[in-house]
């Protein structure tokens, strides 16, 4: 393999995202449903959302489905399963986004990933409730991946690495496919970094009256990929022409949290731009046609278990 191909690919496997793989960054433990509306000069759509994750012992569900509707019909249906002890972790997921989701076996995607603890350890411990000692910890995983929804290199085994640092005053995930960073600027405040690759942003300001009341000020940049139904047959997962759409959002979000285990959380939003666009890679901006300015507005419900 030429040396200038290997540095390539080593570099794009440092921020490639995939689903499958998520389950090793999944915070979610329960379930969450969401609505949201949008309106543009050019672009109107609904969308509902339903993500979940359910941990028994060992073993780990997760599932989600997303419709959109409007000026275009797009859906996203898929289930995981991830299975870990001690420091070893397994994991694989079937999904489709399309129009067609399922309906022809190029719009099935796949995931396989493993990855193992490589060390963890206690920092430092605070007190918690109760006067009981809450450990504060750093941890490392690697691991790898096989998976045919990446927005790039898709198809390819890529690896997968995870350094995790649970601080009194901040928590950091450093790694591939997914960056977050949270620090607490104060009792009831706290700033919020989260990237996926390739463009998939959110930056969060999150300013709380009291534990369970959390006003918050969110840029996010969202992107998606579908594969659409009537293409080749034929070709390989990353030789078919896929559809992309973007958005730019700034974002105004309460979040009411009952009892610590459910919450609702309504918002309304400007769409700063978006676009839509064909191509075989995300940087393939066949027909791109854009969304122009314009508003949204959602709600999201969440219980956890």
């Amino acid at each position: 393999m030429p040396w200038k191909f290997l540095t390539i690919l080593i570099f794009f496997a440092a921020w490639l995202p995939a689903a499958g793989a998520a389950t090793l960054y999944s915070t979610l433990e329960g379930v969450d449903f969401g609505y949201r509306f949008m309106d543009s000069s050019r672009y109107n759509s609904n969308r509902i959302n339903l993500d979940g994750s359910h941990t028994m012992g060992p073993h780990n569900f997760s599932y989600k489905f997303a419709h959109n509707w409007g000026d275009e019909s797009l859906t996203t249906i898929g289930a995981s399963y991830a299975f870990k002890s001690g420091g070893h972790w397994f994991g694989a997921g079937i999904s489709s986004s399309s129009d067609e989701p399922f309906t022809q076996f190029n719009l099935v995607d796949f995931d396989v990933f493993y990855a193992f603890r490589l060390f963890q350890t206690a920092i430092r411990y605070t007190e918690g409730k109760g006067g009981a000692r809450v450990p504060h910890y750093n941890r490392l995983y690697l691991g790898i991946d096989w998976s045919t929804e990446r927005i790039l290199l898709d198809g390819y085994p890529l690896p997968v690495i995870r350094y995790e640092y649970d601080g009194p005053a901040f928590y950091l995930i450093l790694g591939f496919p997914l960056t977050y960073l949270k620090i607490y600027t104060g009792r009831y405040q706290s700033l919020e970094l989260k990237y996926v690759p390739v463009m998939n942003l959110l930056a969060s300001y999150n300013f709380g009256f009291n534990a369970n009341n959390v006003l918050s000020l969110q840029f996010e940049l969202e992107q998606k990929q579908y594969r659409m139904s009537g293409g080749n047959k034929d070709l390989y997962f990353h030789s078919q022409p896929k559809y992309y759409t973007e958005f730019y959002w700034l974002r105004l979000r309460y979040s009411l949290t009952i009892a610590g285990a459910a919450s609702i959380s309504p918002y309304v939003a400007m769409l700063l731009d978006g676009k839509r666009y064909t191509g075989k890679t995300f940087s393939d901006y066949s027909g791109e046609r854009s969304t122009g300015f314009g508003f949204g507005a959602g709600i999201n419900l969440t219980v956890k278990f």
